[in-house]
């Protein structure tokens, strides 16, 4: 079914004296039910039928007033009123979007009120071109069932049909996370990636910088079908470090630092990887047979511009975000390079709509590295040539 809202509203409580507040509302709800099969004139008859309805019941607050027998209830104040003046302005006032409506003998006028420090102009004339839209459609075809009515114009319908649905340039790429990069890379070496806190890194950097540590990676045992623990806070050594791992052929895993430390190791332990990528801000190591602990200083890493064989495809994971735990234990979830160049080229198309070539895109990390949007945040801009931006808090 569909459900249209009537409103009534009844100031003469409020104004009664006393304190009403807390025992009423601006207006009373009417619903009116409609299955989508209902005509448009079988619509207006229940609208009209249950305003009918709902004036002669009365006694709306009748048991309300029962609990407070210290409230004076002045003469006709129970139930409901229509048309009581200067109420129009009260409901107006309650309410970011208000239609009011005046009935003529020649004519009936509708006026959308609202308040402009809440919504936007061009909301509000979209909602009422919309309303005149579907008033014409009831006029024009009254015995035609009201879920066939349109609320769109022909040119909101051109744009949301055609113009917003364009499948055209869908061709989503084939390709894992970082040979998209890597094509950036060949198209702007010196453009700038990444800053943070006054440090920057152009592509040239960042890719070579990646695959002097992918190859370290390789060596040490990370492949294809492998999981990298990335213990790290934001910066540039966490950048490095997430498109190293997917050039060895594995799956980066974000571990956040402010884990207790339990939970940190329970996380680790479960991947069964044999080296764990951490920052400078790392003290000390994990007891037992934990696995190494690569520190990772990105300025301290050579430059290498050849970059290794490609070791993954795009069906192979890319990184794995954990839950919280808050309902249990935590689970890895694994996304794949496909899924995560699916998500990205949904960005792009939304961004091309913005009119601004993509090497202009200057994108802030804003998330921390265990929130899934950070990923995006991170890696996006860096797939269409923009540069990421990375505030340490």
């Amino acid at each position: 079914s569909r459900h249209f809202h009537v409103w009534f509203g009844h100031e003469s409580l409020l104004a009664a004296g006393g304190d009403f507040s807390r025992l009423c509302l601006p207006a009373v709800p009417l619903e009116i039910q409609a299955g989508k099969e209902s005509s448009c004139r079988e619509l207006l008859e229940h609208v009209l039928l249950t305003m009918q309805q709902a004036r002669q019941r009365g006694n709306l607050a009748r048991e309300v007033f029962a609990r407070y027998p210290e409230y004076r209830v002045p003469a006709g104040a129970m139930g409901i009123q229509v048309d009581v003046p200067g109420e129009q302005q009260t409901l107006a006032a309650a309410w970011p979007v208000f239609l009011q409506f005046s009935a003529g003998k020649n004519a009936s006028v509708f006026e959308l009120l609202y308040a402009p420090a809440v919504v936007d102009e061009t909301v509000v004339r979209s909602i009422a071109n919309g309303f005149r839209v579907f008033l014409d459609g009831m006029r024009s075809m009254p015995d035609a069932p009201v879920g066939t009515v349109s609320l769109l114009s022909a040119q909101e319908r051109q744009r949301v049909l055609e113009q917003w649905n364009d499948t055209e340039d869908l061709s989503v790429p084939d390709a894992c996370v970082h040979r998209l990069i890597e094509q950036q890379v060949e198209g702007g070496p010196e453009r700038i990636a990444a800053v943070c806190q006054g440090q920057q890194l152009t592509y040239r950097e960042l890719n070579g910088k990646a695959n002097v540590l992918a190859l370290e990676l390789v060596r040490h045992g990370t492949g294809r079908g492998g999981y990298v623990p990335v213990l790290m806070n934001k910066g540039l050594d966490l950048l490095v470090s997430y498109l190293a791992i997917m050039k060895a052929g594995a799956a980066f895993v974000p571990v956040d630092p402010a884990w207790p430390e339990g939970r940190r190791a329970e996380v680790i332990a479960s991947l069964g990887t044999p080296v764990v990528l951490v920052d400078s801000s790392f003290v000390g190591e994990m007891a037992g047979d934990s696995p190494r602990h690569r520190k990772v200083d990105y300025r301290s890493l050579a430059i290498v511009d050849e970059n290794p064989a490609l070791l993954s495809d795009a069906d192979a994971p890319a990184y794995v975000i954990f839950t919280s735990g808050s309902t249990g234990k935590p689970k890895g979830v694994i996304n794949s390079h496909r899924g995560t160049v699916n998500r990205f080229f949904g960005c792009t198309l939304e961004y091309r709509r913005i009119g601004q070539p993509l090497q202009d895109m200057r994108l802030l990390n804003s998330s921390t590295p265990v929130f899934d949007p950070s990923v995006r945040q991170l890696l996006w801009p860096l797939t269409e040539g923009g540069r990421t931006v990375i505030p340490l808090h």
